[in-house]
């Protein structure tokens, strides 16, 4: 298979050029180990705003006296938020999928890797190979979280922040290692 742009993820910075890159007239290939939106989409940014915004809910009504507000009382239904986060990061997700079908690039799902030249190997989720050779190839490859080298660092309860995204009930404390983006939204 030979392509004008190769990308390498499909994240903010790879669906994004993928989609200019198209609309210039170039023939696209977008690469993609896991799911479209990348770190930002799926593990980061967003489902942590989402979380945020329950937590801020839950902030208030806990203030609703302040207002002259009295309620009976609330129940936090963790299940039903982690519902709410995944519908919103799914909805996104199909709409950058819409945007790359819109604009005619091809989507290829598997491990990417470079080879000589301007070639690029990807393997699928079924093991197959493929060869591509690009005009051009774009890498954004987006990010995973570190494992700093602490010691306890292998403890039970110490999670990344993709891990923590998939807890099945509300932790009673938390200590957040890291003040970047997604740590600061912890």
């Amino acid at each position: 298979m030979e392509k004008d742009i190769v990308i390498i993820g499909g994240g903010p910075g790879g669906y994004t050029a993928a989609i200019r890159a198209a609309q210039l007239g170039a023939d696209v290939l977008l690469i993609e180990a896991e799911n479209l939106g990348g770190t930002c989409l799926n593990k980061g940014c967003i489902p942590t705003k989402a979380l945020y915004q329950n937590a801020r809910m839950i902030h208030d009504l806990n203030r609703t006296e302040e207002f002259g507000i009295r309620l009976a009382g609330f129940t936090v239904d963790f299940g039903e938020m982690m519902r709410r986060k995944q519908g919103i990061t799914d909805r996104l997700k199909e709409g950058i999928a819409q945007l790359v079908k819109a604009n005619s690039i091809e989507m290829m799902f598997g491990k990417a890797s470079l080879a000589e030249g301007k070639t690029v190997r990807v393997i699928d989720s079924n093991g197959s190979e493929n060869i591509i050779h690009a005009g051009n190839i774009i890498i954004a490859t987006g990010s995973v979280p570190l494992k700093a080298p602490i010691a306890g660092i292998d403890l039970p309860g110490v999670m990344t922040s993709d891990e923590i995204l998939s807890i099945g009930k509300i932790p009673d404390s938390l200590a957040v290692i890291g003040g970047g983006v997604i740590g600061i939204e912890f």
